[in-house]
């Protein structure tokens, strides 16, 4: 595959290692002129980089597919899945996957590409959902802080209380709304969701 064809979001190997292209540029003026800034992002590392590759340069295309994984524990260096379809143990370093490694929850089930049998990247949910652990006292307006039951502290308006819980994104763990949970006349719950207040 040369470089004018590769798209965003692509998996290639790139000086021997597996990555995923993140952005693609093109610079310059004229066909003679045109070079392309890629970004991509090391599966194996998690490192991100850019290079400036000529249109005609080879890049190796790679097929991925997916599994799910269940989140057993993390240690000090590592995240520790298991595989749901053949049960092997599958290790993340912390490095590889972010600061949203934090928002990972004992036998949470996660989507994660798979290239050449090997597990490489975790496909995080656009939004969470997390209850509220504690937020201070006596704020009646505009917003305040809340910790969540990850340990993360988030801006929330002021009317979310301790027990509530709410909506993160997952990319910048900002507050989207907040998630209600009451009765039906049947005595049933049933959750409801309202939308960014104040």
């Amino acid at each position: 595959m040369k470089t004018a064809d590769v798209e965003k979001g692509e998996i290639i190997r790139y000086d021997n290692k597996v990555m995923k292209v993140m952005d693609k540029e093109i610079l310059g003026h004229g066909k003679a002129a045109r070079t392309y800034r890629l970004k991509f992002k090391d599966l194996t590392s998690g490192q991100v980089l850019e290079q400036v590759l000529r249109p005609e340069a080879n890049l190796e295309p790679l097929t991925a597919t997916k599994a799910t994984l269940e989140f057993l524990y993390r240690d000090e260096s590592f995240y520790v899945f298991m595989n749901q379809e053949n049960f092997e143990e599958v290790r993340f370093g912390k490095d590889a996957i972010g600061k949203r490694g934090v928002l990972l929850k004992e036998n949470d089930s996660i989507q994660a590409q798979v290239v050449e049998g090997q597990a490489l990247a975790l496909e995080f949910p656009e939004f969470v959902t997390l209850t509220v652990t504690g937020t201070p006292d006596g704020v009646k307006q505009g917003n305040k802080e809340a910790v969540l039951e990850n340990g993360i502290t988030v801006l929330v308006p002021h009317i979310v209380a301790a027990g509530d819980q709410i909506v993160v994104r997952t990319d910048d763990f900002a507050y989207v709304e907040r998630v209600t949970v009451k009765k039906t006349g049947g005595g049933q719950a049933a959750s409801s969701r309202m939308t960014s207040e104040g």
